[in-house]
C-alpha cells in the first residue's frame, strides 16, 4: 500500500491520480492528516508514505519520526515547497527516506515507487539495512 498525505485536496487529488497511474497494482490510500496515515500505517502494512512537510498538526517530519517508530521498513518521502535545507537536516533526523521539492517531478516520484517494490520483492526490507536519505533537486 501507498500512502498519500496531504491537507490540499487539490494537491492530494493530483498525487493520488498520478500514483495511481504509476502503481497500478498497488493500493492507494489519500488522507489529509499526519494522525490519519499514522493510523493507516499501523493498521495495514504501508511500503511508501508521500507526505507534505507542512500540514496542521502533526507536520511531515512529526509523521516520519511517528511512523519509523511504529513501523521503521516504510519508507517515507517528504514533500515541500519550503527551504530544502531545513528540511533536508529535519529528514535526515527523523529517518525519512526521500525529500522532493515542490513542484515535484514525475520521474522522481516513479523512482521513489519502483525502489519501494524492489525492496519488498527483493527481501531488502531489513531494520538493520540502513538507507541514506536521497534527496531530489
Amino acid at each position: 500500500m501507498i500512502v498519500i498525505v496531504d491537507d490540499d485536496p487539490e494537491t492530494l487529488l493530483l498525487l493520488c491520480r498520478i500514483i495511481q497511474s504509476l502503481a497500478p497494482d498497488s493500493e492507494v490510500a489519500a488522507l489529509d492528516s499526519g494522525v490519519a496515515a499514522l493510523a493507516m500505517t499501523i493498521k495495514c502494512p504501508v511500503m511508501l508514505v508521500i507526505t507534505d512537510y507542512y500540514m496542521p498538526g502533526m507536520n511531515g517530519l512529526q509523521l516520519t519520526s511517528a511512523i519509523k517508530a511504529v513501523s521503521p521498513l516504510t519508507r517515507v518521502g517528504i514533500i515541500t515547497a519550503y527551504d530544502m535545507q531545513d528540511v533536508m537536516e529535519g529528514a535526515k533526523i527523523v529517518g525519512a527516506d526521500y525529500v522532493l521539492p515542490k513542484p515535484f517531478v514525475v520521474s522522481q516520484l516513479k523512482q521513489m515507487i519502483d525502489e519501494s517494490i524492489l525492496a519488498i520483492e527483493c527481501g531488502s526490507w531489513s531494520p538493520l539495512h540502513t538507507r541514506a536519505l536521497r534527496i531530489f533537486r
